[in-house]
C-alpha cells in the first residue's frame, strides 16, 4: 500500500472519528436539554435555566443579575449591545445555544475562582468600595491600566460601554468584565489601523 493510500485511510479515520465524537456531544447536549425541559416547549425558559445554572455552580442559585446576564448573552430574541435593555421574560435559550449558555456561566466564573483570578485582581483594584460594578471614572482607570501608553479618551469609555454592558446599566458588573476587555482590544487594532491608513494616506499625499 502507498504512502498516498496509507495518508488517506488515516485521513478518513480521522473524520470518522470526529464525526462520531460530534455526534456524542450532540447526543449529550440533547439529553441535558431535555431533563432541563421541564415543560416539553422545546427551549427553556429563566426558571429552567436558573436550574442549570444551579448545577453548574454546585447547587448554589444564580442571583438575578447573573441569571439575566446568561439569558441576554446565549438566549434566543437576545438584543445586541448598544440596543435597548430587553425584556428578559421573553428570552429563551434553545438547544442549539445550550452550549453558549454553559460557555457563558463557566468564563465568568474562572475569572472570579479565586484570589489570583483576574477578576477578583482587577476589582479589588478597581472597585474599591467592593460594588461589584465599574462606574464609568473606574472603567477609564482600568482601561488606562491595560492600554499602557495608549491615551484613553470618552470616546473609547463610550466604545467600551456601548459593547459590553450587556444590563444597559451605565455600568459594567463583573459579569461584564471579559466583554470589556475584550471591546478594549477590538478598540485598540481600530485605532491602530485608523492610524496606519492616515499614515498610508499622508505618504502618498507627500509624495504626490
Amino acid at each position: 500500500m502507498s504512502a498516498a493510500v496509507v495518508a488517506q485511510k488515516v485521513a478518513e479515520l480521522r473524520d470518522d472519528a470526529q464525526t462520531i465524537a460530534q455526534e456524542q456531544r450532540n447526543e449529550t447536549v440533547r439529553e441535558i436539554f431535555e431533563r432541563l425541559d421541564d415543560n416539553g416547549s422545546g427551549s427553556l425558559d429563566r426558571s429552567e435555566v436558573r436550574s442549570l445554572l444551579r448545577q453548574l455552580n454546585k447547587g448554589q442559585p444564580p442571583t438575578e443579575e447573573e441569571l439575566t446576564f446568561v439569558m441576554k448573552m446565549a438566549g434566543e430574541g437576545s438584543v445586541q449591545p448598544g440596543r435597548a435593555r430587553a425584556d428578559t421574560r421573553s428570552l429563551e435559550i434553545g438547544k442549539d445555544n445550550l452550549m453558549s449558555a454553559v460557555t457563558c456561566w463557566r468564563i465568568y466564573q474562572s475569572s472570579f475562582a479565586d484570589d489570583k483570578s483576574m477578576g477578583v485582581i482587577l476589582f479589588k483594584k478597581f472597585d474599591p468600595e467592593s460594588t461589584g460594578r465599574l462606574d464609568r471614572e473606574q472603567l477609564k482607570a482600568l482601561l488606562e491600566e491595560l492600554s499602557a501608553e495608549e491615551e484613553v479618551t470618552e470616546e473609547d469609555v463610550d466604545f467600551v460601554l456601548d459593547r459590553a454592558d450587556i444590563l444597559r446599566d451605565g455600568t459594567i458588573s463583573k459579569m461584564e468584565l471579559n466583554q470589556a476587555i475584550a471591546a478594549w482590544y477590538q478598540r485598540q487594532n481600530i485605532k491602530v489601523s485608523e492610524r496606519a491608513s492616515l499614515s498610508q494616506r499622508s505618504s502618498v499625499c507627500n509624495i504626490l
